[in-house]
């Protein structure tokens, strides 16, 4: 046979050869191993950049140690029985439920949704309208006459910049010297946008152009006076706008907007139907049996509002103390209650709960929560930060990390602040590296004990240097 048949030939061969297959092993410990199939699922259920990672064996490394001190977290959590702990269910009925809710909009949304819109493409010259001035080396918003006069010396400025224009100067050249957006290093090309993108003013005037036409007047808005120009027309529909639309991002934000419209829509008929109720403003200032809203057989209540309250600036307030309960965070938190109920009764109905794609993800997301969470228990068992700790950390860092900046009369100067004002600053850092050490000391001694070791010759990128 010809050799250079043979080496065609050979060429796929090797090709299968040097791929990495799903069930390499990549990392091993006492009793465990991890493939690279679970190790690239991990990654996708964290939301991690995997392409980065897989350019650098130092990357895959900390992340397969960090996967593996995931997994000893949650056996030694459920030897403990800490995966029964309230805290920690309540956490996890909760990622369960946006899991839920991520699946619904995935199949219900963003695969059948179907638009087609209208949308133009805009180039920009923004000149901004000052509401400042300097007063006494202090910053001062500007009175209403003053801010009348800087409106009045844009909208100048952009006569002027449209007076080039119809000399002929070029748009592009005229952004990047005069506007004062971030556009003007594009030439003040800001891309497609449809409709109900920008203000009503904004898209009025640049809808009502024509393809290489400029506005011929200025137009005003609050911060600024803005001169558009259309560079192109399209109806951006589910089949084209990928092609048409060149910037992924820009892309991405189109469709999200698109699919946005679906959801509410679609929310909107859920709440229409005939068994569901909602009396929303009893969430602020109700008694605890006063019913909020009611979907089907199911009512819920104020005190149903409140435990979601709880759970949800528990989670909000996480190292931050004293996170306000207002008026306006338990309206947000009973509408947003309201919609995900909807929505949870949806989902049921069309049986997403048995879906194994949910299963799946929601099992692997409650095992990142248990050990989040015992990992974070493991780091609160440090002893009490003492008095003297603290008096000694102050008198051996105050110069360096305990003080303000002043200004004396024009001379910045260095003021190291009194003890008792930062008291409970050292506090916080001295117990949280007590934490960090902690855990630390645990995460060493766990993958030491179960002899954890990464296969490197199954990684994947090239050796870093």
């Amino acid at each position: 046979m010809n050799r250079s048949i043979l080496a065609v030939m050979l060429v796929p061969v090797l090709a299968l050869a040097a791929c990495k297959s799903r069930n390499d092993v990549v990392a091993t410990y006492d009793g465990g191993r991890i493939t690279r199939g679970e190790f690239h699922d991990w990654m996708e259920m964290k939301r991690l950049s995997t392409e980065t990672i897989l350019k650098s064996p130092k990357h895959q490394k900390n992340k397969l140690e960090m996967m593996a001190l995931e997994r000893f977290a949650v056996e030694e959590a459920v030897k403990e029985g800490f995966d029964k702990n309230a805290e920690f269910i309540a956490f996890a009925d909760m990622a369960a439920e946006s899991q839920l809710m991520e699946l619904l909009y995935n199949r219900e949304i963003k695969e059948k949704t179907v638009f087609r819109e209208p949308a133009v493409r805009v180039s920009q010259i923004f000149i901004r309208i000052k509401d400042y001035k300097i007063a006494g080396g202090k910053r001062q918003k500007l009175n209403e006459a003053e801010l009348k006069r800087e409106s009045d010396i844009a909208v100048s400025r952009a006569r002027e910049i449209i007076a080039k224009l119809g000399k002929k100067e070029k748009f592009e050249d005229l952004a990047k010297q005069f506007s004062d957006d971030f556009s003007k290093k594009n030439g003040g090309d800001i891309g497609f946008i449809v409709a109900e993108m920008m203000p009503p003013d904004f898209s009025k005037a640049a809808f009502a152009l024509k393809e290489k036409e400029y506005t011929r007047e200025p137009v005003v808005m609050a911060g600024g006076v803005y001169i558009l120009k259309i560079t192109d027309r399209e109806d951006l529909s589910t089949k084209n706008i990928d092609k048409i639309v060149k910037d992924k991002m820009q892309a991405a934000r189109l469709k999200n907007r698109f699919f946005a419209k679906a959801s509410k829509d679609y929310l909107d008929k859920l709440a229409a139907a005939g068994d569901v109720e909602r009396s929303l403003e009893k969430s602020v200032g109700g008694r605890k049996s006063d019913v909020i809203f009611r979907i089907g057989e199911r009512a819920f209540t104020v005190e149903d509002l409140d435990r979601r309250v709880a759970l949800y600036t528990g989670r909000r307030a996480h190292g931050i103390a004293n996170v306000p309960v207002t008026a306006d965070l338990r309206k947000n938190v009973a509408e947003n209650y309201f919609k995900l109920e909807l929505l949870r009764r949806t989902a049921l109905q069309k049986g997403l709960d048995r879906d194994p794609e949910y299963m799946k993800k929601t099992a692997q997301r409650r095992d990142s929560i248990l050990a989040r969470e015992y990992i974070r228990h493991k780091g609160s068992s440090v002893s009490a930060v003492t008095e003297r700790a603290m008096r000694e950390e102050y008198d051996t860092n105050r110069e360096e990390r305990y003080y303000s900046i002043v200004d004396r009369g024009g001379k910045k100067e260095k003021v190291v602040e009194p003890y008792q004002k930062v008291r409970d600053r050292i506090k916080r850092v001295l117990e949280s590296r007590g934490q960090s050490e902690v855990v630390r000391k645990w995460r060493e001694e766990l993958l030491g004990g179960r002899h954890f070791a990464i296969v490197e010759s199954k990684l994947e990128g090239d050796s870093d240097k």
